[in-house]
């Protein structure tokens, strides 16, 4: 009977145990290794990627805690930064808007916008306004843009999005320029009234990550909002 009892045993297949359940053993069970000191004598712990050579567990858990802790310090400063740079773009948004609500004519409105948004805004180098053709013609401000074009734009750049920004492409100095330009960047905002596009505003920065969707993107959506509701009111039809 023993014999058979021995060969049953041998015969039973070992399921294999992943590092996955280890992992998920060891967190539930923190005592473990306080149980089982015996078990640290086996383990090597020569070998851990980013961490400096070590000879005890409590020594990689000290060098790990206090990698940790540089990465949340970077992390905190990183946020206060931000924090700062956001609380002033939005100071300087709140002048503008100011401005703009008080601007009494469309070309006095365009005249402030090419030059206050390069003076306060440091990503942005240059200012493109564009209008569709009738409203360019009664008003005289900006560039003209054929209507077929400003739908080809709209679909392009603008469907799904509330802005556009990248890299300035040669397709996008040919078709949305028209003109060379010596830049990195590109933002381009739509300009709308009731949801209908009558133009649209590029703007261009220096710098290849000048404007992203990351970040700054709801500066650019209320930017576009702001100029829209401006150019709404002051625009003749």
């Amino acid at each position: 009977m023993k014999e058979s009892n021995i060969t049953q045993v041998s015969n039973v297949k070992k399921t294999p145990i992943d590092e996955m359940q280890v992992r998920e053993y060891l967190l539930e069970n923190p005592d473990f290794f306080k149980n089982n000191p015996s078990i640290l004598h086996y383990l090597e712990l020569n070998h851990f990627k980013h961490v400096e050579k070590v000879s005890s567990l409590i020594e990689y858990q000290v060098k790990t805690l206090k990698r940790r802790n540089r990465e949340l310090q970077l992390r905190y400063l990183f946020a206060i930064k931000a924090a700062r740079i956001n609380e002033n773009t939005l100071k300087k948004l709140h002048y503008l808007a100011l401005s703009v609500t008080a601007a009494e004519c469309a070309k006095t409105l365009t005249q402030y916008l090419f030059k206050r948004l390069v003076e306060e805004f440091a990503q942005i180098a240059q200012v493109n306004i564009y209008f569709e053709r009738s409203l360019y013609l009664k008003n005289k401000v900006g560039h003209p843009v054929n209507e077929l074009k400003l739908m080809t734009i709209n679909h392009t750049f603008f469907k799904n999005r509330h802005f556009y920004c990248g890299p300035l492409t040669q397709y996008i100095v040919t078709h949305v320029l028209n003109k060379p330009a010596d830049l990195s960047s590109i933002a381009i905002l739509p300009l709308r009234s009731n949801k209908r596009l009558f133009g649209y505003i590029v703007l261009t920065g220096k710098d290849q990550d000048a404007f992203q969707e990351e970040q700054g993107g709801l500066f650019l959506t209320m930017l576009a909002e702001l100029i829209s509701e401006a150019y709404t009111r002051l625009l003749e039809d």
